[in-house]
This record gives C-alpha cells, structure tokens and sequence, in this order.
C-alpha cells in the first residue's frame, strides 16, 4: 500500500515539476533567443481620412536575437506607473509590427504606433503583455536606432 502511494506522489510531483520546469527554465531561453524577426512597418496618414500603406516589409534571422534584446532592454512600463506625454498631433505616423521566431513557432509580437510617448506593446504567445518606453534618456539611443542599424527598417520622425 505504502509503494502505491510512493509511486502516485512521484507521479502527482512530475505532473507540477515539469510544466514548471518548462515554464521557468526552458520559455525563457526559448523566448529571448529568436532565429527568425520579421518587420511589418505601415505608414499612417490621418487627413482627410486614414489612408495606410506598407512600406518596409522584411524578413531577418541573424538580427532576430539582437533586435528582441535591444526592444527588452528598454525601460519596463509597471501598470501602476504614471506617465506624462507630450501630446504630437501628428498627421503622418508609422506603426510598426515585429514578429519574433523561434524554429517556426512565434515568441512575441511587438507593435508601436511610434508617436506620442510612443509606448511598445508585446504580446506572448500564452496571453502575457509587457509594455516597454522607447526613448531611453538624452545619452542612450531610442531602440528605432538600433532597430535601423540592424536592419535599415524605417525610424519614425523627429526621433
């Protein structure tokens, strides 16, 4: 009876230990090292009425892993931060949506309409949503300059 119930524990702890284990340990390697980044940047107008169209659409892998890095290493919005934004009323904007990769199957998706405090949203595949600012202080480039000098995608105006 006691071997019964030896052998139900080790398999109930297998059961919580390795979707853990794949949760902690694996995702986040599997997530922050992306093989594959494809960019979709769409430009914006809003007069007279909204009008968009495609004007960089590319596929890169050896820039996957770096781009993703530069997006995370920007300041992390906490939902309970207060932000203060100059107000652009902007009549021409880009927004932009990097798909990240990895062995075919999607990481995160990052979308920006690039204007205003022109937050980064992204999105994982498991519902989680993380915001990042882009603009990382008068020092440091914004992450538009890193994306353009690693793969030449359009910067939006004025940054």
């Amino acid at each position: 009876m006691r071997r019964r119930w030896l052998k139900i524990g080790i398999v109930v702890s297998a059961l919580v230990v390795v979707p853990l284990g794949v949760r902690f340990l694996i995702a986040p390697i599997f997530i922050d090292h992306p093989d594959s980044l494809h960019i979709v940047v769409t430009q914006e107008r809003d007069y007279p009425t909204l009008q968009k169209s495609v004007i960089f659409d590319h596929q890169f892998s050896a820039q996957a892993t770096p781009v993703y890095s530069e997006l995370v290493a920007g300041k992390r919005l906490d939902s309970n931060d207060v932000y203060s934004c100059p107000i652009v009323n902007q009549q021409i904007w880009y927004h932009y949506e990097l798909t990240f990769s990895r062995w075919g199957v999607m990481t995160a998706t990052a979308t920006s309409d690039a204007r205003d405090c022109g937050f980064i949203s992204v999105k994982y595949p498991l519902g989680v949503t993380e915001g990042y600012s882009w603009y990382r202080g008068e020092n440091n480039p914004t992450f538009w300059a890193s994306l353009y000098e690693l793969t030449n995608a359009p910067q939006p105006s004025g940054f």
